[in-house]
């Protein structure tokens, strides 16, 4: 178990064996099927109710589905239910129950490697995002946070644990419990937007950081390749992949906010949802840009490195062009025939040295006058 800032224990996210073992234990199941957890003590899940108006906040903590049921709606205030983990299937089913939530949206829930985007579901309006951050070795990992709203309430799923640091949503809740700004005041379609937009804001801080990494990179570009250098730039191109497969469905989950049938968001709302969506857009033209570069810098690297080996071959060419004329000549006279005169002679080793030196000397000014030296 992890915890986070504000010192909650919290189980940790499932990791990409546990997820494709949960796909496998739905093959053939109907749609909108919750597979059980195989440790329902450790995947049991904490609620905490967060109630708040203008001029009061309230947190507690509910251990049961039963509390769920007793919540008293009929207040005025705003309700935000947190929900820290999503493999608790009888938590799941209860808050189903109380929303009037849709199986197929349970079971998006549930499976934590959805792609990002807004379904509207009559009274529910749905909404995946993935809150992205790089943990301590520079990998990006993702924590699903699932959305839904009503007339009646915010209900957020997080599969929590997912990265080092602070949570995402902490700010905004520090804000309500501080009365601080003007959330307090505001209805549950604000307070969507809100955590919409802290989860995209946390995508410019991911793509800073990733933009650094592609920096490291292109000035080790003109460089000679080594394990560390090939390491992060394979690791910097997985990354990116990663960004562009979480965060090109955002448009489309940020236009299904704004175009949901039920008009869940006020027009005042609308017009926060218009700057989140030029939001998404700046992220995705950075990444973009910065996926250009790391492919620049990579292909810079690979032709330098083809362009040093070239340099070498063409060295050992030149090497090899002298060696061939002066392997032939002592290859000649290295051959055991009785008779061969120039072995009698008294000068013949003189000479073969004047030989060699004359061949040797005669294909050095060929190469200078042919620039290949």
């Amino acid at each position: 178990m992890k915890k986070n800032r504000n010192g909650r224990t919290l189980p940790a996210m499932a990791s990409w064996k546990q997820r494709k073992r949960a796909r496998n234990l739905k093959a053939g199941q109907p749609p909108g099927y919750l597979a059980p957890s195989e440790k329902p003590e450790s995947d049991r899940a904490k609620v905490f109710i967060l109630e708040f108006s203008a001029d009061s906040f309230a947190q507690r903590e509910v251990s049961d589905a039963a509390a769920l049921r007793q919540i008293d709606f009929s207040d005025g205030r705003v309700r935000w239910i947190n929900v820290f983990g999503v493999r608790d299937v009888a938590l799941l089913q209860a808050l189903g129950e109380l929303l009037g939530l849709h199986a197929l949206a349970l079971e998006d829930i549930a499976t934590t490697d959805q792609r990002p985007r807004a379904e509207d579901y009559g009274d529910n309006l749905h909404i995946v995002m993935r809150d992205l951050k790089a943990d301590d070795a520079g990998n990006i990992v993702a924590n699903q946070i699932s959305i839904v709203l009503n007339r009646r309430m915010l209900v957020t799923f997080q599969e929590v644990g997912a990265a080092a640091g602070p949570d995402v949503l902490d700010p905004l809740r520090e804000k309500l419990r501080v009365g601080a700004g003007v959330l307090r005041a505001s209805r549950e379609d604000y307070l969507a937007y809100r955590i919409v937009d802290a989860v995209i804001d946390n995508y410019f801080v991911l793509v800073e950081r990733v933009g650094d990494g592609i920096d490291r990179i292109q000035e080790q570009a003109l460089g000679e390749s080594d394990a560390a250098f090939l390491e992060e730039a394979h690791q910097m191109r997985r990354n990116m992949i990663f960004l562009k497969r979480s965060l090109w469905p955002v448009r489309g989950m940020v236009f299904g906010m704004r175009h949901s049938e039920d008009a869940l968001f006020t027009e005042s709302t609308q017009l926060f949802l218009r700057d989140a969506a030029e939001h998404v857009e700046q992220v995705v033209d950075s990444v973009e840009m910065l996926n250009e570069s790391l492919t620049s810098a990579l292909d810079i690297h690979l032709t330098g490195n083809g362009n040093r080996l070239n340099e070498t071959m063409r060295v050992l060419t030149v090497m090899s062009a002298f060696f061939i004329p002066l392997t032939f000549i002592v290859g000649v006279y290295g051959m055991n025939f009785a008779h061969m005169p120039e072995l009698s002679w008294r000068y013949g080793y003189l000479g073969v040295w004047v030989v060699m030196l004359g061949v040797t000397a005669g294909l050095l000014a060929y190469f200078r006058r042919r620039r290949w030296m």
